[in-house]
């Protein structure tokens, strides 16, 4: 039954027939929807996450947009925390964020990111995005994470807080 496997695609493959097939991966977002699936999940090395979830989130109404794992190692927690804002807007309150700490490999080799004390990585980035998020200045003194110059996102997001799931 081709329902049950519409909201298991990863958008990574559909670019792979998007390219031989225009409109395919719109298409997919929209039978998602018309299917009634209440999540839709992208997962982070494949495309750019932001754009991905953003075009997703103009071809759909209704369907929640959930990043499946974000790895925090890639990006500061501001950037993160504005990427997601500036989804949730577009998709009129419909983001999810999904993150997970990945591996030391992925960290440090890729990232160059020392993996140290994953957890409390986690936590504080998980509490700047929130902050921004909600609208509050930053000023973060963390263990990890010290962060003081006041910046506020330039946005009015539709949720002051956004719901994230940790892998």
């Amino acid at each position: 039954d081709g329902r049950a496997h519409v909201g298991h695609h990863l958008l990574g493959q559909q670019a792979l027939v998007e390219g031989r097939v225009p409109g395919f991966g719109a298409e997919l977002g929209r039978r998602h929807q018309a299917f009634g699936r209440q999540q839709r999940r992208e997962v982070e090395p494949l495309l750019s996450l932001g754009l991905a979830l953003g075009w997703l989130a103009g071809v759909t109404e209704q369907t929640w947009l959930l990043s499946h794992v974000y790895v925090p190692a890639y990006r500061h927690p501001l950037v993160t925390a504005k990427a997601f804002a500036t989804i949730d807007e577009l998709s009129d309150g419909r983001a999810i964020i999904g993150l997970g700490s990945s591996s030391a490999n992925v960290a440090e080799h890729f990232a160059g990111v020392p993996y140290e004390r994953p957890l409390r990585r986690m936590r504080e980035y998980v509490e700047i995005m929130n902050l921004l998020i909600s609208g509050a200045p930053l000023q973060y003194d963390g263990e990890l994470f010290h962060l003081n110059r006041g910046f506020r996102l330039d946005m009015d997001p539709p949720r002051t807080h956004i719901p994230v799931y940790i892998a």
